[in-house]
């Protein structure tokens, strides 16, 4: 019996994750490169230090003869957050994947046997080959099922509606996974450019946080699901703005490190301020 309820509870997880993939589709991107008649997705998955995950998609546009290296290359022309470490095999492979989680730029460290890194710890990165593993190279037709590529990323023709996913697949099993269900990829940081995106932050956005103060304060999960925790010694009042500069949410907390409900908080990109004994603390958070 206790295996009976074990399978039917694995079958209804697969069905949910599934099903929440489908609801996703190409109305929910917002930052798109390119332009022309046909459309297709690109989405990149990364794992974080605490073996969290960081899901983003975003839109190409074009018309004529295309590639996955033309849609990559584009949407890294319009999104400055995106980093890729070039390896020694072309423009056939993706060797390192890196993006800028809290839009201050994206610093890479090199290192020995495809060892480099991010060099701010709040952004995520991997890279590999022959050592640590490598990107594997996902395709599909509607977002929900994957297939794995058996050809590189420039020979790769595109097609009206199509999906490409990367997700890392590590040494030393090497077992390749398709990504995940994905997070819009925002149009967010005051640099990105003004291709062809349905719309862009203006420099005065949300998401222009205010110079960094003498302290900080630690809050995690971040991304974030249901529940953001703050940790602080002192009682806080606390205020998540949206990409417009629009208050969402502003609730002040008497009691010691207090968790937010973000629950019912659309999926985005936000400003997360802390006043706490007379000083301010802003963050970046990612609700998914």
């Amino acid at each position: 019996m206790k295996k009976k309820h074990l399978f039917l509870s694995l079958v209804l997880s697969i069905f949910l994750s599934i099903n929440a993939f489908s609801q996703f589709s190409f109305n929910d991107i917002q930052l798109w490169a390119g332009s022309g008649t046909n459309k297709a997705a690109l989405v990149i998955e990364w794992t974080t230090p605490d073996g969290n995950y960081v899901t983003k998609v975003w839109g190409y546009k074009w018309t004529g003869t295309k590639t996955g290296r033309d849609m990559l290359n584009a949407i890294k022309a319009i999104d400055p957050r995106i980093f890729e470490k070039a390896g020694s095999y072309g423009d056939q492979t993706v060797y390192g994947l890196g993006y800028d989680m809290d839009c201050d730029g994206f610093t890479y460290v090199a290192g020995a046997n495809e060892t480099g890194h991010a060099g701010d710890s709040d952004d995520v990165y991997k890279e590999g080959w022959l050592y640590q593993g490598y990107w594997s190279y996902w395709l599909s037709t509607n977002g929900t099922s994957w297939t794995y590529s058996n050809y590189g990323i420039a020979n790769r023709t595109l097609t009206n509606g199509a999906w490409d996913g990367w997700r890392f697949a590590y040494a030393p099993s090497w077992t390749a996974n398709p990504p995940r269900t994905p997070f819009t990829a925002a149009t967010a940081c005051g640099s990105l450019k003004s291709a062809s995106t349905s719309s862009v932050a203006s420099e005065n956005s949300a998401l222009s946080l205010p110079k960094a103060v003498e302290y900080d304060i630690n809050i995690s999960p971040n991304p974030c699901t249901e529940f953001i925790n703050i940790y602080t010694d002192k009682p806080a009042q606390v205020t998540i703005i949206d990409l417009q500069g629009n208050e969402i949410l502003k609730e002040s907390y008497s009691t010691q490190s207090p968790s937010v409900n973000v629950a019912n908080i659309e999926k985005g990109i936000y400003t997360l301020k802390i006043a706490t004994d007379g000083k301010t603390v802003y963050k970046r958070i990612f609700k998914n």
